[in-house]
């Protein structure tokens, strides 16, 4: 019940450990669908929209999802091992990306709560000349 759309048209190729950044936006689709999923006020059809473009000198890779977002009180701990709003969940999931993103020379940030327009993830990786 989750639809999931690319929009990948930045041409931009960088020379980075293809398998943890693979891994790293395996983690973050699926914690989209799982909070799409396990959000009962949506009442529109799940969607997750992978994306990349460039800006200055950084590819940014977003992952935008309609479920329930983040909310400001928790924002600060998402990224904190053994943190976790799931009922099964250890909490080990973002503080595994965040550190596979840096290892490969990047950051991810999540982007400001606006209720109902779900989370937004942005991961920004430097682009060598």
């Amino acid at each position: 019940g989750v639809s999931l759309q690319t929009d990948c048209q930045s041409g931009v190729k960088i020379a980075i450990d293809q398998d943890r950044m693979r891994q790293a936006i395996i983690n973050l689709l699926q914690n989209s669908w799982q909070a799409i999923e396990n959000y009962s006020g949506n009442f529109e059809k799940g969607s997750v929209i992978l994306s990349t473009a460039t800006y200055l000198n950084n590819l940014v890779i977003r992952i935008r999802d309609n479920g329930p977002g983040v909310p400001d009180d928790i924002r600060n701990q998402i990224f904190e091992p053994l943190f976790s709003t799931k009922l099964h969940g250890v909490g080990l999931g973002l503080p595994l990306v965040e550190r596979m993103i840096e290892e490969i020379g990047g950051t991810i940030t999540l982007e400001p709560f606006v209720p109902k327009n779900g989370a937004v993830f942005s991961i920004t990786l430097p682009m060598q000349g």
